[in-house]
C-alpha cells in the first residue's frame, strides 16, 4: 500500500489551509492511499526553490522516509509559481521514483517517476498556466489600483501639504481631500511672495519668518517646504503623477538577487484645486526672475551684488571674497567654465567705493531726480490698476446677487440639496476670485506706500555717515537709487557707467577714475542727458524665453565719443570732481 506526502501551501498569514488538508485527504483514500504526511506551508509560490521551507522539508521526509513514495497536491500552483521552480520538482520526482497526483484535474502523472505518454506535456502546460496565472493577477491588480487612482481613490503615498487623507465609507478606500486650513496658509503665501508685504517683496527666507511669526502650520517653517510649496503643481489641480521607489519584493522577500532591488511605481493621482492656474503661473514667473535678481550670499554683504554687469555676456557679476590673501573682487560667473572670455578681476572695494562716492557726492539731487521721473506716473499707473480691480470685484459681487436669484428659482425646479449644493459651489468660486483680486489691490496699495517712502527720503550728513558705517545700509541705499552698473578698465583709466532707477534711453552718466596715482586717485562725474547724439539703451529687450535681443551700448566707445569727439558740443555735458575715500567696511573685513 502507498503512502503519500500531502502538499499543503497558502500564501499570506491570514489564509488557512484545513480546507486542502481535508480535500487532499478524502482523495487519498479515494486512490487506496490510508496512510498519509501532512506538510502544509504559508509562503508565496513566488519564492525560489532554495528559498522554498514546505519543499525543504517534502524532500527532508521524502529522504527519511523511503517508504513514502507518492506526493500529492490540490494543483500544480501549490509546487510553484515559476516554471524554474516546477521543472526541479519534476526533476526529483523522476530521479527518485516517485509518483505526483494532481487532486483538481485527477491526474497521475507519473507512477513512481515513469512518466506516461501526455506527463511532459501536461506538465508543461500546467506550469505554465501556474505562472501565467500569476502574471495576470499582478495585471489585474495593477489595473484595478490605476482605475481607483484615477477617481481619487486607493491613494498611495505620502500626504501631500495642503490636503489629508479620508476614508471614502461607501467604497472603503482612502482619497485626498482639501484641508481648509491649510489650503488659507498656501493661498497666503503665495499671494504675499506674489505682491509683497507692506509694498516690499519678501523672499523664501522672509516669508519662512511670517509663516512662523503667524504661528501657520509647522510645515512651512523649513526654507526647504516653502521652496516645494511654491512648485507644487498639484495645487491648481488636475492628475499629477506620483513616482515613489520602493523594495522589489522578488529581490527582499523571494530572494531573487538576479532582479533590481529597488523599483519604481507610478502613480496617476488626481487632487483638487487649491490656488487658480493664474496665481501659481504669476508666482512660478516670478521665481523665475528672482533667481536672476535676488542676492543669495550668505556670508557676505555684497554692495554691487545683482547691479554690475559683465559687459561682454551681460550676466552679473558675483563677488569672490579670498580671507585668506585678503582679497575681495567681482568676477564674471560664466568665465569659470569658460562660457565668457572676460576674465577680468575688479577689485571690490576700489570700485564700491567708486559708487558710493558717486552717489553721496549727488545724493539730493539724485533721489528728487529719481522721484520727479517715477513718481507721477508710477503712482498714476498703480491706481488705474486699482481702479480696474475694483471694477472686477464689483462684477463679481453682482455675481453673487445673481446667484441668489438664480438659487430660490432651482429650489422649486431641483428641491432644496441639490440647490444648495450648486449655489455653495458657484459662491466659493467667485469668493475666492474676489479673495486673489483683494490681494493684488493690497499689493498695490503697498506698492504706492513704498514709492512715497522712497519720495520723501531726506538723508542729512549725519545719515550719510551712519550709512557709510554699515556695509548692508550701503547695499540697500544703492540698491534703492541704482538700476545697474558697468565697469570698464584700462591701465589708466577706470570708466563707471551708472544707470539710476527711471533713466531714459537719452541719458548717459558715470564716474571717470584717473588711477595713475593709486595713492591719489582722481574721480570725475559724468552726465549727459540733452541732445544726445544717439540713444544708449538703459534697459536689454528680451523675448519671451528670457533671449536677450537687443545688447545694452555703454562701453568705453561712447565715453570716447562724448569727451573727445571734436564733432559734440563739451558744453552739453557735466563734468564735475568727485572726492574719492575708501569706504571703511571694508577694514573690518579683512
Amino acid at each position: 500500500m502507498s503512502k503519500a506526502i500531502l502538499l499543503c501551501r497558502v500564501s499570506t498569514e491570514v489564509q488557512d489551509y484545513e480546507a486542502q488538508i481535508s480535500d487532499l485527504k478524502k482523495y487519498a483514500e479515494s486512490k487506496g492511499i490510508t496512510e498519509c504526511h501532512v506538510i502544509a506551508s504559508k509562503e508565496s509560490g513566488y519564492k525560489s526553490i532554495h528559498e522554498r521551507e514546505g519543499w525543504a522539508k517534502t524532500k527532508e521526509f521524502f529522504d527519511q522516509h523511503p517508504d513514502y513514495d507518492t506526493l500529492i497536491v490540490t494543483e500544480i500552483s501549490r509546487l510553484g509559481r515559476r516554471e524554474t521552480a516546477i521543472a526541479e520538482i519534476k526533476e526529483y520526482i523522476e530521479r527518485n521514483k516517485k509518483s505526483l497526483y494532481i487532486k483538481d484535474i485527477n491526474l497521475h502523472l507519473y507512477d513512481k517517476g515513469k512518466k506516461k505518454p501526455e506527463s511532459d506535456i501536461v506538465f508543461s502546460v500546467f506550469a505554465s498556466m501556474a505562472t501565467t496565472e500569476m502574471s495576470l493577477k499582478k495585471e489585474r491588480f495593477l489595473r484595478s489600483r490605476r482605475n481607483l487612482n484615477e477617481q481619487g481613490y486607493s491613494i498611495v503615498g505620502p500626504v501631500l501639504f495642503g490636503y489629508k487623507r479620508v476614508r471614502d465609507e461607501i467604497k472603503g478606500k482612502n482619497k485626498f481631500v482639501v484641508s481648509e486650513k491649510e489650503a488659507k496658509e498656501i493661498n497666503e503665501i503665495y499671494n504675499i511672495y506674489l505682491y509683497g508685504l507692506d509694498g516690499k517683496d519678501v523672499g523664501i527666507r522672509g516669508l519662512v519668518l511670517y509663516a512662523i511669526s503667524k504661528g501657520m502650520s509647522k510645515y512651512l517653517h523649513s526654507k526647504r517646504n516653502m521652496t516645494k510649496m511654491l512648485n507644487e503643481s498639484a495645487y491648481i489641480g488636475g492628475v499629477k503623477e506620483v513616482r515613489i521607489k520602493k523594495k522589489n519584493p522578488e529581490y527582499w522577500i523571494y530572494n531573487d538577487k538576479s532582479k533590481p532591488t529597488h523599483i519604481e511605481t507610478v502613480s496617476h493621482i488626481p487632487y483638487p484645486s487649491i490656488v487658480t492656474k493664474s496665481l501659481f503661473d504669476a508666482v512660478q514667473k516670478k521665481k523665475l526672475s528672482n533667481r536672476i535678481l535676488v542676492d543669495k550670499s550668505k556670508k557676505h554683504d555684497t554692495i554691487l551684488s545683482k547691479l554690475i554687469e559683465c559687459p561682454e555676456c551681460h550676466t552679473f557679476m558675483h563677488g569672490d571674497y579670498r580671507k585668506g590673501r585678503g582679497t575681495a573682487s567681482y568676477r564674471c560667473a560664466k568665465h569659470k567654465d569658460k562660457r565668457c572670455s572676460n576674465g577680468s578681476v575688479i577689485c571690490m572695494p576700489y570700485i564700491d567705493s567708486l559708487v558710493w562716492c558717486y552717489l553721496k557726492s549727488n545724493v539730493k539731487k539724485i533721489i528728487e531726480e529719481i522721484y520727479r521721473k517715477n513718481f507721477d506716473v508710477s503712482i498714476s499707473s498703480i491706481e488705474d490698476e486699482i481702479l480696474n480691480c475694483e471694477e472686477k470685484k464689483r462684477a463679481l459681487q453682482e455675481e453673487v446677487k445673481s446667484l441668489s436669484v438664480i438659487f430660490r428659482n432651482e429650489v422649486r425646479i431641483f428641491g432644496l440639496d441639490e440647490a444648495q449644493q450648486k449655489y455653495d459651489k458657484g459662491v466659493k468660486q467667485i469668493s475666492e476670485r474676489i479673495d486673489e483680486i483683494e490681494a493684488v489691490i493690497n499689493g498695490h496699495k503697498g506698492k504706492i506706500r513704498e514709492i512715497e517712502r522712497r519720495a520723501t527720503i531726506q538723508l542729512t550728513d549725519e545719515d550719510m555717515d551712519m550709512i557709510e558705517n554699515d556695509k548692508k545700509k550701503i547695499s540697500e541705499y544703492i540698491h534703492l537709487l541704482v538700476y545697474k552698473v558697468f565697469v570698464y578698465n584700462t591701465k589708466k583709466y577706470t570708466f563707471i557707467r551708472v544707470i539710476l532707477n527711471g533713466d531714459d534711453e537719452h541719458t548717459f552718466r558715470g564716474i571717470l577714475a584717473d588711477k595713475s596715482d593709486t595713492i591719489r586717485i582722481k574721480a570725475f562725474g559724468i552726465k549727459r542727458e540733452k541732445d544726445m547724439p544717439f540713444k544708449v539703451r538703459n534697459k536689454e529687450t528680451k523675448n519671451e524665453d528670457g533671449e536677450i535681443l537687443e545688447w545694452v551700448e555703454s562701453g568705453i566707445n561712447v565715453l570716447e565719443k562724448l569727451l573727445f569727439d571734436e564733432r559734440l558740443s563739451m558744453d552739453k555735458i557735466e563734468l564735475y570732481p568727485i572726492e574719492f575715500k575708501r569706504l571703511k567696511v571694508y577694514d573690518d573685513d579683512f
